[in-house]
């Protein structure tokens, strides 16, 4: 289970053929998504040079600072000590150049990067709060084409589904965006100060596994390198003694048959866990659960234990809304 913390050790003692089964639930580690705070903060450089000033927004210990530069020429970027790069397109026409920091508050206004031309890219700083403190960002970098549609490449972060943030990001080498990736916000757009690369980043929060955003469209064919970028959620450490809690239960009889309706407990909300275990007398059969639920047992190998005793098939499921986004 995403976010599940703690361990346990369990004995079971039957006596006779008889099928028992232990179910625990672990507390789950309370996490909530990064953001993406204010209006990210941009650098339009106006005079070509071998390094360039780029301004940071306000930033406290604890924040992620993450840069992303562009240009629509090849050129390689030079990030300052306490930054790592993650991500960089040079090859073939433009460049993307992808940094970040977990921060401590020394970082100041601005920082120097260096290139390895003398040229004017432009730069977007995004300040991140409740990002994880020693997960890097992930990404896919895509090739450097020349497109009127730059298309973010697919992305499975490492991390199982958690609240994750994510960017598509995009160098151009002219053009505004007109579309946007479906689903992304937080649209900004940065111009270099002559004209010569455009920087385009957008947002969204979702708890899934990976992520294939949908192209841009920005102006006609130009030199581009898209992006798409993951940020693992910060880990909140739980409330000793918040156990989960059975909140309400539900049987079924049925009658003869091969299919049959079971009913549910009411008031199953998104979040929530719902367990079945299914008993059968007399017969060994496999029973075949809905799309959306999860079978983690088993047992139809022995039809009778003593007494005619059976043993039983036990199943339990999360529910839809637990898997919703």
């Amino acid at each position: 289970m995403p976010g599940a913390t703690g361990a346990f050790t369990a004995t079971c003692v039957f006596t006779g053929r008889h099928c028992g089964a232990l179910v625990a639930f672990y507390e789950k580690v309370v996490e909530t998504y990064p953001v993406v705070v204010g209006t990210p903060t941009t650098t339009a450089p106006t005079t070509a040079a071998t390094s360039q000033t780029v301004s940071l927004p306000t930033l406290i210990s604890g924040d992620m600072c993450l840069i992303a530069a562009g240009n629509n020429t090849p050129l390689t970027f030079t990030w300052p000590a306490g930054w790592t790069k993650f991500g960089e397109q040079t090859a073939l026409a433009g460049a993307l150049s992808l940094a970040y920091r977990i921060c401590d508050g020394t970082e100041g206004a601005s920082i120097t990067v260096g290139l390895s031309a003398s040229d004017t890219p432009a730069f977007i700083a995004h300040r991140i709060t409740g990002a994880h403190q020693t997960t890097a960002p992930e990404v896919t970098v895509g090739a450097s084409i020349s497109t009127g549609a730059p298309n973010p490449p697919a992305l499975t972060p490492s991390w199982a589904i958690e609240p994750t943030l994510w960017l598509a990001v995009t160098s151009n080498g002219g053009g505004l965006a007109t579309v946007w990736p479906t689903n992304y916000t937080h649209h900004q757009t940065q111009v270099s100060a002559f004209g010569n690369g455009v920087l385009i980043t957008c947002s969204r929060q979702a708890a899934i596994p990976g992520d294939d955003p949908s192209a841009f469209t920005c102006g006609g064919a130009s030199n581009k390198c898209p992006a798409t970028i993951a940020i693992r959620p910060a880990v909140t450490t739980a409330v000793p003694g918040n156990f989960p809690v059975i909140a309400s239960t539900q049987s079924t009889t049925s009658t003869s048959g091969q299919t049959h309706v079971v009913n549910l407990p009411a008031g199953l909300a998104a979040g929530d866990i719902c367990l079945g275990a299914v008993h059968l007398a007399a017969a060994v059969l496999t029973f075949t659960w809905p799309a959306g639920w999860i079978k983690i047992a088993e047992d139809t190998a022995n039809p009778a234990g003593p007494c005619g005793t059976p043993r039983c098939g036990r199943r339990a499921a999360r529910c839809r809304a637990v898997r919703a986004a």
